[in-house]
C-alpha cells in the first residue's frame, strides 16, 4: 500500500530520461519521496551497472558509499583516505563500462566535491543522477554551476485527499484508537503539509501511550518532539 504513493508517472519519466542518457536532479524537501522513486526505477531496470551512492552529503561520504556499494562492510572503506577512494572509484570505472552514477541525500557542494562532479560529468561523461532537497546555491553550493546539463524534476508533498487516504491506511497498520478519525486527518495534514515521511512519524508516534489520553491524541506535542529529535540527529 505505501508503494502506492509512489509517483508512477515520475517514476516512467526518470527510466525514459535514463534511456537516453541524460544528467537529472530530483529536488524536493526531505520526506517527499524521492528516494523511494529512485528506488523503484531501479528494481525495474536490475543494472548492476549503475553505482548508488546512499549518503553523499561530502566528499568522503560519497566515495564511501560508491566504493562500498557492493561490499558488505562499509567500515573498511571509512579509514580510507579521499585520494584513496578516488583511485578505488576510478580504477572500477575504468575497468566497468558503469551506466550511470546516483548521488543520493546531496548536501552543499563544496571545490573539492564540485571537481569530482566536473570530472566524472565532462572528463569520464558518466551520466548523473542528483537527488537533493533545493536547487539554490544554500542547497548545493557549487553545483549550480553544471545544472545547465541536468534534466530537473522537482517531487512535491501528497495533495489533501493523497495524504488523508495515507494517513487512513497507518491508522489501520499502527492499529491507532482514535475517537474522531476526521479530525486525526485534518491535524495530520496541518502538521505534515502532505510530506510522507512526516504523516508515517507521525502516525507511528500516536500508537506511544504518552501521546493519547481518553482516545484524543496529542499531535501537537507528538510534531514538537519530532523536530527536536530531527534537530539533534541532524546537529
Amino acid at each position: 500500500m505505501e508503494e502506492y504513493f509512489v509517483n508512477e508517472d515520475k517514476c516512467n519519466i526518470i527510466s525514459k530520461l535514463m534511456d537516453d542518457k541524460k544528467n537529472i536532479i530530483i529536488y524536493g524537501e526531505d520526506g517527499v519521496g524521492k528516494t523511494e522513486i529512485i528506488q523503484r526505477v531501479l528494481n525495474k531496470r536490475k543494472n548492476d551497472k549503475i553505482l548508488y551512492s546512499r549518503n553523499s552529503r561530502t566528499l568522503k561520504e560519497a566515495l564511501v558509499s560508491l566504493t562500498s556499494y557492493n561490499s558488505k562492510n562499509s567500515s573498511v572503506f571509512r579509514k580510507e583516505s579521499i585520494l584513496s577512494l578516488k583511485k578505488l572509484l576510478y580504477d572500477f570505472i575504468n575497468n566497468v563500462k558503469v551506466e550511470y552514477i546516483i548521488f543520493d541525500h546531496v548536501g552543499v557542494v563544496e571545490p573539492m566535491y564540485y571537481s569530482f562532479f566536473s570530472n566524472i560529468i565532462f572528463d569520464r561523461k558518466i551520466p548523473l543522477i542528483v537527488l537533493s532537497t533545493g536547487l539554490e546555491k544554500n542547497d548545493i553550493g557549487l553545483l549550480r554551476l553544471v545544472l545547465f546539463d541536468f534534466q530537473k524534476m522537482k517531487i512535491s508533498n501528497l495533495s489533501r485527499l493523497k495524504a488523508d487516504l495515507l494517513t487512513s491506511y497507518f491508522i489501520e497498520k499502527y492499529k491507532i484508537n482514535v475517537n474522531d478519525v476526521d479530525s486525526f486527518k485534518k491535524e495530520i495534514y496541518h502538521f505534515s503539509k502532505g510530506n510522507i515521511k512526516v504523516i508515517k512519524d507521525l502516525c507511528y508516534f500516536a500508537t506511544k501511550a504518552r501521546y493519547q489520553k481518553n482516545g484524543y491524541i496529542n499531535l501537537r506535542m507528538i510534531n514538537i518532539d519530532r523536530k527536536i529529535n530531527w534537530t539533534m540527529f541532524n546537529l
